[in-house]
């Protein structure tokens, strides 16, 4: 018998093939390539990648997916080797130490995937690329340009160091269990400069927060006690645009301008 999920890791298993060959294509996994994946549970994309690459490094929560992962008749012949852990907690610093860089590859929980990407962000300098599976709404979220309902902090964070393109979505059925929402396979770029020049990380990230804290309401209004109408209009930003309105540009040019009045 096939090991149960455990419901506290938000485990559900890809059991499609032609999803699971529809991802090997788009990571085109090379001979030369060092991989790390996060989470292999059952093996589904673990095994077809390390068919091709030089070697698979796997980070997994759970033991009995190891356990069931590692007894695959396969595993001896081909160079994979799986760490229990807990993705958040692990110092990926010390985990990765074999290779100067790896391709990363995996199906995120849905309940932790922007934890993860952040974290990840810490550690970009380790990776080339990455491929990974999340909510759709997230997603979304991801890839969203302004004047979309789904524009927003996590949009704005994560931007300032990837880059991210749709490949395909996933649809519930091809896993087991099904999960209650759609997925989106994406591919994901790691620039090596923050994109734009902000003056104070902080204060960047305060006033995003303030902002779509009250993405109802117009910029002027949300950031009344930090800027006026007149400031914002001699900045080039419309005092009446909301939050989602704003481009990146726009809010970095903000951020600066109020860290200059601070200084």
């Amino acid at each position: 018998m096939v090991g149960k999920r455990k419901r506290r890791y938000g485990q559900h298993f890809l059991i499609d093939e032609n999803v699971i060959q529809n991802i090997i294509d788009n990571v085109s996994p090379l001979k030369n390539d060092c991989f790390f994946e996060i989470g292999c549970g059952r093996g589904a994309i673990t095994y077809p990648i390390a068919r091709i690459c030089k070697s698979l490094q796997a980070l997994e929560i759970d033991p009995k997916m190891i356990n069931i992962t590692s007894k695959n008749r396969e595993f001896e012949h081909l160079k994979i080797s799986i760490t229990q852990g807990d993705i958040l907690s692990t110092d990926l610093s010390q985990l990765l130490i074999a290779r100067p860089s790896y391709r990363l590859v995996g199906n995120l929980p849905y309940n932790i995937s922007t934890e993860i990407i952040f974290k990840l962000i810490e550690y970009r300098d380790k990776f080339k690329d990455a491929h990974i599976m999340v909510q759709k709404e997230v997603a979304d979220r991801l890839l969203a340009l302004p004047n979309s309902k789904k524009y927003g902090r996590l949009t704005l964070f994560s931007g300032l160091w990837l880059t991210f393109e749709k490949l395909f979505d996933i649809y519930p059925d091809a896993f087991s269990p099904p999960p209650l929402v759609d997925s989106t396979f994406v591919r994901v770029k790691f620039l090596n400069e923050i994109k734009y020049k902000i003056h104070d990380m902080k204060k960047y990230r305060g006033i995003i927060n303030q902002s779509f804290s009250m993405r109802r309401k117009t910029i002027a209004k949300s950031l009344n006690s930090l800027i006026t109408r007149g400031e914002l209009i001699e900045i080039g930003i419309d005092p009446k645009a909301r939050p989602e309105n704003i481009s990146p540009d726009n809010f970095v040019i903000l951020a600066n301008y109020l860290t200059r009045l601070t200084d």
